[in-house]
């Protein structure tokens, strides 16, 4: 994301949520829609305020959408990190920062088909993550944004706030393989630009995850 300018906040600012609510702006979740073809039954576990599930049901989805904290949307009081089954055999989320980690190896835990998230790009980074998940299960496809997605922060009207741009992002795709075991081999790389940008000439193979397992 762009350097931050004079009076931009980065999310350790003083307009941070408690619990890490940044809603997906709909520049970044309209690429994947368009890039995808997805089983039609979807978990969004982290739904806050339904930024995802919303754009997804748009697209003819039918999405379970969970949140542990009450936003007015979805079904509340659900930590994903509890669940023992999944309610769906594909998850789709922005997990909260804290604990994106937990959320990306449970996703794996429960045994969905495909586990889509949308993290740094520095997860691509870093030993202790690649010894703990990207080198053991690494994601079958990676969608980084060739511009960078201004976030808000939740619960704060975005007039009020400067919004933050400071890092890149990218959809990342686990696979769990029909064998059951999940996808291991080097990720496929394509490039998505955010809603408002020109994606005939970007470098999109072939991609098709629908029906993984």
């Amino acid at each position: 994301m762009n350097i931050a300018t004079p009076g931009s906040h980065n999310r350790s600012s003083s307009f941070r949520p408690d619990d890490d609510h940044y809603p997906t702006p709909r520049a970044a979740i309209i690429p994947l829609m368009r890039t995808l073809a997805l089983p039609p039954h979807i978990w969004e576990p982290a739904c806050g305020e339904g930024h995802i599930a919303e754009t997804m049901r748009d697209y003819g989805y039918q999405v379970e959408a969970t949140t542990l904290v009450d936003r007015g949307y979805g079904e509340t009081g659900i930590d994903f990190l509890t669940e023992r089954e999944a309610r769906a055999k594909v998850i789709i989320t922005n997990p909260p920062f804290s604990l994106d980690e937990e959320f990306v190896l449970h996703a794996m835990s429960l045994g969905v088909d495909l586990a889509i998230f949308f993290l740094s790009i520095k997860w691509l980074c870093g030993g202790d993550r690649y010894r703990r998940i990207m080198g053991p299960t690494p994601p079958c496809l990676v969608m980084p944004f060739i511009e960078r997605i201004k976030f808000f922060a939740g619960d704060t009207p975005e007039a009020d706030q400067p919004g933050w741009n400071t890092q890149d992002f990218a959809w990342f795709v686990w696979r769990r393989l029909p064998n059951g075991k999940y996808f291991k081999g080097a990720p496929t790389i394509a490039w998505l630009s955010r809603d408002d940008g020109d994606q005939s000439d970007l470098f999109r193979p072939e991609i098709s995850v629908a029906g993984a397992a």
